[in-house]
């Protein structure tokens, strides 16, 4: 959990996952979202958070379907971004 942002190569990282996870198993990754404004505890100097866009390019590249972002209201700043493994 909030440790995308830290993954030295993060397309090789989720090609490795979907390597193990089974066809039709899922995978749920939460993460800052750079679209809307970051708490200042997180500085963009340290933790690498890839656009939405980027991060769904990256799964569907590792092999990913049924990708979706969930948001909620309450907590605007992080994404929940969940796959399956096709």
């Amino acid at each position: 959990m909030h440790n995308f942002y830290f993954w030295p190569d993060i397309p090789a990282t989720l090609a490795d996952i979907r390597r193990v996870l089974r066809s039709g198993g899922r995978l749920v990754v939460t993460s800052l979202a750079v679209d809307r404004p970051v708490p200042a505890c997180f500085g963009l100097s340290i933790y690498r958070v890839p656009t939405i866009t980027d991060a769904m390019a990256y799964l569907y590249a590792a092999g990913f379907v049924d990708i979706d972002v969930v948001r909620r209201p309450d907590l605007p700043a992080i994404v929940w971004v969940t796959a399956a493994a096709a």
